[in-house]
């Protein structure tokens, strides 16, 4: 979506390069001064009335996602007169926002970016899911806009790169939202709203969610572990439901392997696994994957990943991360999704388990300073002036860093907010 003064011919142009990202239909569309474009993947109510851009009233839309919860709304709305002409979660979306506003968001269970021209309001409003599952880029300066779900079709002959997103890169090995690596180029964070004023030439960013604050629960271990069987079997069932054929990412860790189990028993068929195996035995987890595949009875799909995948995979490397991005299962990852995509179009994985239930290095490095900082400050600034020489540098500074941190809350700020480039990170745009 973009107000700036593009033809037909570049709007395409632009969408050509994310073909891939929607290959079931290209759907375009001139309102007024804005221009909507849309690549589809279709997943649910395959049929051509529910391509994109859409259209109710007032409104036009163009979304990316899917809303889980979209049959529980659509009975809501029924209640108050709204009739529906497609099986989509995009129609109850845009009539949902006709409804309810910007309060439709609290009532979303899904990973969505959307954007919606509100013609008679003469307005622009965007939002992304709670968790940035569904990527967001937009263009904004002078008044100019420019959304996409893709960064490549932002750039253009006048993009320069964005100074402050090289040194959050080179602190964090990705650029943190809100920077893109382009300068005028941002990524709308997060549980967060965006209200653009075609008028006025003003954008306004808001937050509709962020994490609550920890309650502990009186619950004992077993009725903890029930409860959050429910949660996980509930959370891989509504991902479940799809028109087009579903598959599950199973390596040898805890989480894919609790998504695959449980989507196991949910569908009635076996259910589709996809492993990628490597020939160096420190890094290869196919055999237990395989092993568990037959325990789940799934039909296991397994791929070599050799030399020669790697390089060939290295344009479409660059193809798909727009950015930097210095995560070295990213090239395995794309071999891993290029073979699942012979078999089916949706692939359910266990990313978000490490975050989710403490399964990273740092969170045991947390539960050891505790420890440490039972030994009073004093006694650790002692220890510092030990001579570590057998110790290279780098070392000998991070035990200093340890030893002299306060408290376990400064330890945590150390751990999850030292990165200076991001603490500074701002929408120095709205300033």
């Amino acid at each position: 979506m973009t107000n700036i003064p593009l033809s037909k011919k570049e709007v395409l142009n632009k969408l050509e390069k994310i073909k891939y990202r929607g290959p079931d239909n290209l759907g375009y569309e001139k309102i007024n001064d804005i221009t909507l474009g849309h690549l589809r993947l279709a997943i649910i109510d395959l049929d051509i009335r529910s391509n994109q851009p859409y259209t109710f009233e007032q409104y036009n839309i163009v979304y990316n996602g899917e809303i889980y919860n979209f049959d529980t709304l659509k009975t809501e709305l029924r209640k108050l007169d709204y009739e529906f002409i497609t099986e989509s979660d995009t129609e109850v979306l845009i009539k949902g926002y006709d409804a309810w506003g910007s309060d439709l968001l609290s009532k979303l269970n899904g990973m969505f970016a959307f954007s919606i021209h509100d013609v008679e309001k003469n307005i622009i409003f965007s939002a992304r899911d709670r968790l940035g599952v569904k990527p967001f880029y937009y263009y904004w300066k002078n008044g100019e806009f420019e959304i996409c779900s893709q960064l490549a079709p932002l750039i253009n002959d006048n993009s320069k790169i964005c100074n402050e997103a090289v040194s959050a890169y080179l602190d964090c090995g990705y650029v943190p939202s809100p920077l893109s690596i382009l300068k005028d180029v941002y990524k709308l964070q997060p549980g967060k709203f965006m209200i653009v004023d075609l008028a006025s030439k003003t954008l306004e960013i808001k937050s509709y969610w962020d994490l609550e604050k920890v309650v502990e629960n009186k619950i004992s271990y077993s009725q903890a572990k029930e409860e959050l069987h429910g949660l996980l079997k509930d959370a891989v069932k509504i991902r479940m439901r799809s028109d087009v054929p579903i598959g599950t990412f199973l390596s040898g860790g805890i989480d894919s392997a609790l998504v695959s189990s449980i989507a196991s028993k949910i569908s009635k068929e076996p259910i589709n696994t996809f492993t990628i195996a490597f020939e160096d035995p420190k890094f290869d987890e196919s055999k237990v994957a395989k092993k568990f595949s037959e325990v789940i009875n799934s039909k296991h799909n397994e791929h070599l990943c050799s030399a020669s995948d790697v390089r060939n995979l290295i344009s479409t490397l660059v193809k798909v991360y727009d950015e930097p991005f210095a995560d070295v299962s990213a090239l395995p990852s794309l071999l891993l999704n290029k073979e699942a995509k012979k078999f089916v179009t949706v692939a359910l994985s266990g990313d978000g388990g490490d975050e989710s239930f403490l399964g990273y290095r740092h969170f045991d490095f947390m539960s050891k300073y505790i420890n440490i900082s039972k030994i009073p400050l004093v006694f650790r600034k002692l220890m510092c002036v030990f001579p570590w020489h057998f110790l290279v540098s780098a070392r000998k500074a991070t035990i200093t860093s340890i030893l002299t941190t306060r408290n376990p809350d400064d330890y945590s700020i150390k751990t999850f907010l030292g990165f200076d480039s991001i603490k500074a990170v701002s929408y120095t745009h709205l300033t």
